[in-house]
């Protein structure tokens, strides 16, 4: 079980050069946010009930996690490029950083998204993930439609594209 200044300072001891943006942080208590979670503010909000189900470790790894959203700008990184689904761009902001974690030996929780979990390879920019998870995406939904009869082919066709919800990819 861990609290916001155990896992503050084993994130610091675990990677010693983000000290400073890891001490920047203001942490804020919050039962809106399910985990942790930054704004481009530097605050971050964390459910303690989350937080109490991790190791130490695990928490640090997710702080360090969250410090990578900030020190990558991942916020102002996702106008340039066009992003319409911030849910895919955090998935692909998470990738990003989650890989490079791994690579350099930060433990993370079990849980994490990362490239393979999404089905990409290792070792890319947000930007990259981001636009491989929406050509899937958009693979996925014509290959729904084409199945459920709303492909090409007939006047009464919309294009090609169902009426219906997001769809998981």
């Amino acid at each position: 079980m861990a609290n916001i200044d155990q896992a503050r300072l084993r994130a610091v001891l675990t990677w010693p050069y983000a000290a400073s943006a890891v001490f920047r942080l203001v942490p804020i208590e919050s039962d809106k946010v399910p985990t942790m979670a930054v704004d481009p503010l530097w605050r971050l909000y964390y459910s303690p009930t989350y937080l109490e189900s991790l190791s130490v470790q695990d928490a640090a790894g997710v702080i360090l996690h969250e410090v990578g959203h900030l020190v990558r700008r991942h916020h102002k990184r996702a106008r340039p490029i066009g992003v319409t689904d911030f849910e895919e761009w955090n998935s692909a902001t998470d990738a990003e950083i989650n890989g490079s974690y791994l690579d350099e030996g930060i433990k993370l929780p079990g849980d994490c998204v990362t490239p393979e979990a999404l089905d990409l390879e290792r070792g890319h920019i947000a930007e990259t993930y981001y636009r491989q998870l929406m050509d899937a995406k958009e693979k996925k939904e014509q290959q729904d439609d084409d199945e459920n009869g709303q492909g090409s082919g007939d006047a009464g066709d919309q294009g090609g594209r169902g009426r219906g919800g997001r769809r998981s990819p």
